[in-house]
Order: structure tokens, then C-alpha cells, then sequence
């Protein structure tokens, strides 16, 4: 007996973690085989701050831990904390992260405090906004867009440190020739359409609706694969395509899915979105030196 439904055992578990205060830990989850609820796991995780491990076979459960636990002893940063804000007359038109955020205005000018959670060594944060400018009133001139805010408080320096505020810049032009986008934004913006696909479609094939499920990732690889990164072989992009090939895969009956696929695109969801290493090939991009150092050392340990 006792709590049975996800929201609720998420709720106790929150509680639990408020009332150590200071003493409040990180939790992480690891799904073994077939015989677990994902979504529930996933949800422990994201309230505890930790990941949701996807572990398919006995043979890797070495490598699970051991990443997990390398990201956790190289630790560098808690609680990073990012904020824009605005001039008066630029506006938010979107944040695209499913990190917990909160918008304000005050006096005109829009502000956006994201909250990007834990740090490990090497790892990064790269948030996308979309923002919406006000005709320019003189062309060819310097447009201050904002200021940008970093925060977190430093394990190894026992404190919290800042950075900025960063003055942000655009120069306004009269006419603008055709340029090639950023190819860092257009990654991070593939791989947010990547995590939106996975998210929609595990949400439909929850409901029995496999083929629409395979239609979403079917379409969001198209995109991909059309975009310019994409046609000259990015590794990146077809690193992305790869996850949402492979997640459609398992797509192709109900049996597969519940006992992989829904595992498999709530792991990758995760990982895609905290930039961050979960078991799962398809993450060991966002590995780091320590983690694929315990990984590989634990997996080896377990196969002696």
C-alpha cells in the first residue's frame, strides 16, 4: 500500500529534500530492464536535481554508476542561476529550455532568471532566447539589447561567484545581405527541436498513438537532416538525428515501447536537455573527462 501515484511520491520526496535545509542532497534514478516506470523515475530526478539513468542490460550497470558517479565528484558549481535582462521596448518572445524559469517586468524592461541547476567540470549551459526588437529608429547604429547575468555558488571556492552584467549589442542596419547562421546557435537550436520531438512524441505514444509518435520524430529528423549543418555532415547534427532515428525505432509496436522506448526517449529527453551524459550512447557527447574516466573504470571492474 502507502503512495502509489507518480505526482503524489513526487510531492512527499520534494518535502523530504525541504525539510534537510542545508543539508539537502541531489537525487538520481536508475531504471534497470524493462520493469520500471520511466515517467516516475524521471520525475524523482527532476525534483531532486539529479538524472534519470536508463540501464537496459545487467552489463551496464558498472558504466551507469560510474559516470553518475564521476559527474558528482567533480561538481564545480551549484545552483547557477542566469539572468537577462532587457532593455525597454526589446521583449521575450520565447526561452527555448525546459530548465525552470521565471519572467518579470518592472518600469519596461523584461527580465528572464533561468535556473540551470548543478555543474560538473567541463560541463556547459547554452540557453536560446528568442527576442522580438522594436523598429530601429537610426540605421547603422549600436542597439543595447540588454545585460547578462551569471551566478552559482563555487565548491571549491566555498562561495558563491558572478559574472557580469555583460552588455549585450546589436547593430542595426537598413538592409541586412543574407548571412549564414551561427552554427553553435543552430546546434543548440537543433538539438532544443530534437528534445521537443522526443518529449511530444513519448507523450503521444503514452496514449497508444504510436504512429503519430513516429510521424513527430520522423518529421523532426527531416528538419534536421535539410538543414545546412545537417547536409554537410555535422557531427552534432546527425549525432541528433541518430537518437530521434533510433527512439523511432523502438516505436514499432507497444511491446517494444513500453518495455524500451519510452525508457529510452525519457533518458534521452533528459540528457539533451541539462546537456549532460546519461548511460545512453547517444548522450557520451556531453561526457566529460571524469565521467568517461569512472565509466570506463567501473564498467572494466565489473567485467573482470
Amino acid at each position: 500500500v502507502g503512495i502509489q501515484k507518480t505526482d503524489d511520491l513526487c510531492a512527499a520526496v520534494r518535502g523530504a529534500l525541504e525539510e534537510l535545509g542545508d543539508r539537502r542532497c541531489t537525487l538520481s534514478t536508475f531504471g534497470f530492464g524493462a520493469d520500471h516506470s520511466a515517467a516516475l523515475l524521471q520525475g524523482l530526478a527532476e525534483v531532486g536535481g539529479g538524472i534519470y539513468s536508463y540501464v537496459e542490460s545487467e552489463d551496464q550497470i558498472g558504466q551507469a554508476f560510474g559516470e553518475a558517479l564521476g559527474g558528482l565528484l567533480s561538481t564545480t558549481h551549484q545552483n547557477a542561476q542566469l539572468s537577462l535582462k532587457l532593455t525597454p521596448g526589446v521583449t521575450l518572445a520565447r526561452v527555448c529550455t525546459d530548465f525552470a524559469y521565471e519572467r518579470s517586468e518592472e518600469d519596461g524592461a523584461q527580465t528572464v532568471v533561468v535556473e540551470a541547476a548543478d555543474l560538473f567540470a567541463e560541463e556547459r549551459r547554452d540557453i536560446l532566447v528568442m527576442l522580438k526588437l522594436p523598429s530601429a529608429i537610426d540605421t547603422d547604429s549600436d542597439q543595447v539589447l540588454g545585460h547578462f547575468c551569471a551566478r552559482a555558488f563555487s565548491v571549491v571556492m566555498s562561495r558563491s561567484e558572478a559574472v557580469g552584467p555583460v552588455e549585450l549589442i546589436v547593430r542595426r542596419q537598413e538592409s541586412v545581405d543574407i548571412v549564414e547562421s551561427n552554427p553553435h546557435v543552430e546546434r543548440h537550436r537543433s538539438r532544443y527541436l530534437t528534445t521537443e520531438a522526443l518529449s511530444a512524441a513519448n507523450q503521444v505514444a503514452r496514449q497508444g498513438q504510436l504512429a503519430e509518435a513516429r510521424r513527430i520524430l520522423s518529421e523532426a529528423a527531416s528538419k534536421l537532416s535539410a538543414s545546412d549543418l545537417g547536409a554537410h555532415g555535422d557531427s552534432v547534427i546527425l549525432g541528433l538525428i541518430a537518437s530521434l532515428t533510433d527512439c523511432q525505432n523502438d516505436l514499432r509496436d507497444q511491446h517494444q515501447y513500453r518495455s524500451v522506448g519510452d525508457k529510452k526517449m525519457t533518458c534521452m529527453t533528459m540528457a539533451h536537455t541539462q546537456q549532460r551524459a546519461m548511460n545512453l550512447e547517444a548522450t557520451d557527447i556531453y561526457g566529460t573527462t571524469i565521467t568517461r574516466s569512472m565509466k570506463s573504470y567501473f564498467q572494466s571492474s565489473v567485467t573482470r
